[in-house]
């Protein structure tokens, strides 16, 4: 259907506008999309298959909200139409809002689920790994005897991976009637992501090594697995190999070892896959936009990142909100709340949860504490989203950090859930900057039964003891670490020189050059000292 046959006499049928709007779909144009369905509301009838490709295109674009308007515009949808919106929230990386309308549709409107609506409900599943859900619904394609297709078979297959259930995996791989490579690579693809999440790269290894052919889901399951137990230089080297064994990468795959560099945080080496994603033709990828953006940031070049936001044509949700959050972790608040501002007012894409964050921390870490409670208002007023604890968490890191110690306290006692340990965790922390000995103990209280295993909280508690000269109770504290044997996860600083990485942590004394840094820093304290710069030390060190 092209502009002529909308404005001529001769109106198209319901079918032609369907395979119109899925064109519009497949090649994100958003704006053509928004014109044909303007069209529709003046002109014809809508169908179920209409609908159903209105969503699709609104979810593609993602753009769920509008989405869902056209899903309520119809009093009895069909399983087609209650399939799109599942599968839509599934694809926008939204599973529980996927697997509320899926119970809505089986249990309020009693409509059958078809294979398609299976797929992204156990789908969904996977990506919450929730194993009792996914295990529900396999029980119902059995019931409903849908369990010899295979395209729902691979999906469980995936469900029981993810969610680390190798013998439910084993079982049913076990019963497939037929397989085919997806089937095969799900099963092994959960083997060696069960051994990298177990510390055993090296069974991992020997069951890649082991396979007669290696397709890309293996090869990513085993570099992304080293970059998530601390081993991303390992990654390179698995990715580089796969190139050489003329396995070409996925889309999925080139997300994975962008999200691996990014821990190294060597520039070159961004530069570099960036040239090898433009060559392989994943420029224009919304995701791997993303990955980039946030590759680039990781590695201090927020130019960098901000020219492959400008570069991309088209910008969803999680492109705009990388580039925010890119800008945020620079300390660059006022240019992080332009985009935002920019992305709300002259774009066609609404800001999410998601973009909320991004915004919220980047107001915390500039202390833009006004323009950040803002932020917060205009997510709840103007776009109708329910803060999550993550939002109140990151509120009162910013009042917190600008010592509005009881208003962020009020923030917590507002909040219509119960408080997390990041939230009690951001008050902890300000009260140590701002040396609030009785906040701080109320934060403590709160915190400690609800993750006793996390060193660093104690640790902050005892030095706002130690500033105060309050040895008995740091001590008490120190007495607990040990007996509990609790351990601090020591922070890791990098830095890059010459194309090499140079990693350290606090009084690190297994670089090479050791004697010669620290000797370093004792004549920069000298001299510090001598043009009347004191040590803004101030606590005694409590070995832990």
């Amino acid at each position: 259907m092209n502009a002529n046959a909308v404005s001529t006499e001769e109106r198209p049928d319901n079918y032609t506008v369907s395979i119109a709007l899925k064109s519009c779909a497949g090649l994100r144009k958003l704006g053509l999309g928004k014109t044909i369905h303007g069209f529709l509301k003046k002109k014809i009838d809508n169908d179920m298959f209409v609908g159903s490709a209105l969503i699709e295109l609104y979810s593609k674009c993602g753009q769920m909200n509008d989405a869902v308007k056209v899903f309520v515009e119809y009093p009895k949808p069909d399983v087609v139409l209650w399939t799109s919106i599942v599968t839509g929230y599934e694809q926008n990386g939204s599973p529980e809002l996927a697997l509320a309308f899926f119970s809505r549709m089986v249990l309020l409107e009693q409509i059958s689920p078809d294979p398609v609506t299976l797929v992204s409900a156990a789908s969904a599943c996977a990506q919450l790994s929730d194993f009792n859900l996914g295990r529900s619904i396999h029980g119902f394609v059995k019931r409903r005897g849908f369990d010899t297709k295979l395209c729902l078979a691979n999906s469980m297959l995936n469900l029981y991976g993810k969610t680390g259930s190798i013998k439910s995996a084993a079982n049913l791989f076990r019963e497939m009637p037929n397989k085919d490579i997806i089937s095969w690579s799900s099963m092994i693809a959960s083997l060696m992501d069960m051994y990298m999440k177990c510390f055993s790269p090296e069974n991992a290894n020997d069951l890649f090594n082991r396979m007669p052919k290696k397709d890309v889901v293996s090869w990513a399951v085993l570099f992304s697995g080293y970059a998530e137990i601390g081993m991303p230089h390992k990654s390179m080297g698995i990715f580089c190999n796969m190139l050489s064994n003329g396995t070409r990468p996925d889309a999925i795959a080139l997300v994975k070892i962008l999200a691996a560099s990014s821990e190294l945080g060597i520039l070159r080496q961004a530069v570099c896959l960036h040239a090898f994603v433009t060559k392989s033709g994943f420029d224009s990828n919304e995701f791997i936009g993303a990955s980039l953006i946030e590759l680039y940031a990781k590695c201090s070049s927020i130019d960098n990142a901000n020219k492959v936001f400008r570069g991309m044509i088209h910008k969803d949700v999680v492109t705009w909100s990388s580039i925010i959050a890119a800008y945020g972790s620079h300390g660059q608040g006022e240019e992080a709340l332009k985009l935002f501002y920019e992305m709300a007012n002259h774009s066609h894409v609404k800001p999410n949860d998601i973009t909320f964050v991004s915004i919220l921390s980047a107001c915390s870490h500039a202390g833009l504490i006004e323009e950040g409670i803002e932020i917060f208002h205009v997510m709840v007023n103007e776009y109708q989203l329910i803060p999550h604890s993550e939002h109140y968490g990151i509120m009162v890191d910013l009042l917190g950090r600008m010592g509005e110690l009881d208003k962020a306290l009020d923030v917590i006692n507002d909040m219509p859930m119960l408080p997390g340990p990041h939230v009690w965790g951001a008050l902890l922390g300000a009260c140590r900057i701002h040396q609030n000995i009785k906040m701080g103990e109320l934060a403590a209280q709160n915190l400690f039964p609800l993750d006793p295993n996390h060193a660093g909280y104690y640790i902050l508690l005892s030095n706002i003891y130690c500033v105060d000269k309050n040895w008995h109770d740091a001590a008490k504290l120190r007495t607990l670490v040990k007996e509990n044997r609790l351990k601090k996860i020591i922070g890791q600083s990098m830095i890059e020189i010459k194309n090499e990485v140079h990693s350290f942590v606090a009084g690190d004394r297994f670089h090479g050059e050791s004697d010669h840094i620290y000797e370093m820093l004792r004549k920069l304290d000298t001299k510090m000292r001598e043009e009347g710069c004191d040590s803004p030390v101030e606590t005694r060190e409590i070995n832990f």
